[in-house]
């Protein structure tokens, strides 16, 4: 921790002392790497070089830091080096092929407009603020990783507190333990405050806890990190026999939780089934239109809960025509449907001194010469 800290302190240094000289390195490309200025993408074809925090202003891509906005490390290549594209602080956008390995101490460190970024399974090794820390070294806000359960970056997240994203699926999710007393971890944002039970399904003996991705502290040791869950189960208390484990809490609209799953019994590993559902505490529905209504026949739409999935069906009443006046050919006056192909005819004679709201051209109340001239006018 105290060397985290001191990388910590050298790296913010560094930012200021570049910002102040304006430090600005080319080299030679080599097909190594490309940079295309339309597109603002810096693309990188082969493993990146080690840099320090002395020499990281040398990387040739350097000379366009402050206007990336997206780098593409491409297939093939396996390791990012330390410190490759620090304080980039421009770059939205980080894609990352499934034949990485390593991506190396504060390569995207620095990335202050990086909000998301996704590591594939392949990582093996990630240094310290290998990504989502700010300029300053604090966790970057907002920032998600979206990572496999079991992966490396998920356990690395879990341990830096780096939000990750490794969605639990509504009904059926299965538990993989590779190695004793290791917790099964998956995410839930809810989109609405809800009730959510969480269980497992299994013939072994099992734990379950939710944690705040907020509020709760790693440890090493399971039973004093297990201290900071904001619930945990043993055995279903409704089932005397059960070693299934099962847990109903209110969770909170846009907090994010972490679901973990285990074994009972430290040395145990395999796998087990477990169950996820919710229900709304409010409901917040988004409607979407099945088959839109005409203007003689009715529709149907959807609301569907943004929360639980819960649906129903509304009516959507024909909306009828909306006639305009269309034509005159100095005898009928035609009025035709804005929305549909629906249209008629109006003698101009059988409403003069008299009212027709399409005829009354001119507006004075009554259709007379004056319309008559203007309809001649218009559509002649």
């Amino acid at each position: 921790m105290k060397k985290k800290r001191i990388l910590a302190l050298t790296l913010s240094v560094l930012l200021i002392i570049s910002t102040i000289t304006g430090i600005t390195v080319f080299a030679e490309n080599n097909n190594a790497w490309a940079y295309d200025s339309d597109t603002k993408t810096l693309t990188i074809n082969s493993n990146t070089e080690d840099y320090t925090e002395n020499d990281y202003t040398s990387s040739p891509w350097y000379a366009y830091k402050d206007e990336t906005e997206n780098i593409i490390i491409q297939s093939g290549v396996t390791s990012i080096g330390d410190f490759s594209f620090c304080f980039e602080s421009n770059v939205r956008n980080v894609t990352l092929p499934d034949t990485l390995e390593n991506i190396g101490t504060g390569a995207f460190a620095g990335c202050d407009s990086l909000k998301q970024i996704t590591v594939p399974e392949s990582v093996t090794a990630i240094g310290d603020y290998a990504f989502g820390y700010d300029s300053q070294m604090q966790l970057t806000q907002d920032f998600i990783a979206i990572c496999a359960a079991n992966s490396f970056a998920q356990n690395y997240c879990f341990k830096n507190y780096i939000m990750f994203d490794t969605p639990v699926n509504m009904g059926e999710n299965t538990a993989v333990i590779t190695t004793g007393n290791a917790q099964y971890l998956q995410s839930f944002v809810p989109k609405t405050d809800c009730t959510i039970t969480f269980k497992s399904v299994s013939e072994s003996d099992t734990y379950g806890l939710i944690y705040d991705a907020q509020t709760y502290e790693y440890s090493d040791n399971f039973s004093l990190m297990s201290k900071s869950a904001i619930i945990q189960n043993d055995d279903d208390s409704s089932d005397e026999e059960s070693l299934n484990f099962s847990i109903t809490v209110e969770l909170s609209k846009g907090r994010r939780y972490y679901l973990a799953s285990k074994y009972k019994y430290p040395k145990m590993t395999g796998t087990f089934n477990t169950e996820f559902s919710l229900t709304c505490t409010h409901h917040i529905y988004e409607e979407t239109v099945i088959t839109p209504p005409s203007c003689e026949t009715d529709g149907m739409s959807i609301f569907t809960c943004i929360g639980c999935g819960d649906s129903y069906e509304n009516k959507l009443y024909a909306l009828g025509h909306d006639y305009a006046l269309n034509g005159f050919d100095g005898v009928n006056a035609t009025v035709k449907c804005t929305r549909c192909d629906s249209e008629y005819n109006i003698r101009f004679m059988d409403y003069y001194n008299s009212t027709n709201n399409y005829l009354d051209v001119v507006t004075d109340s009554v259709v007379n010469a004056k319309d008559y001239a203007k309809l001649a006018k218009d559509y002649k």
